[in-house]
């Protein structure tokens, strides 16, 4: 099985929370760091709140 993870975000920034093994596994990391391919609106200026569904 693998891993399942919810991101949030803040500002410019965002968070890995590991489900799986309730840690987070991404600390706080500017999001143009890992997504450098999306539009500038969606590399700063938000504040998300991501809800899961337990399968």
């Amino acid at each position: 099985m693998s891993d399942r993870a919810a991101y949030f975000f803040k500002g410019d920034r965002y968070l890995r929370y590991n489900i799986t093994n309730d840690t987070v596994d991404v600390d706080p990391t500017e999001i143009s760091d890992n997504w450098p391919a999306l539009p500038t609106e969606f590399q700063n200026d938000l504040d998300t709140v991501v809800d899961w569904d337990e399968a």
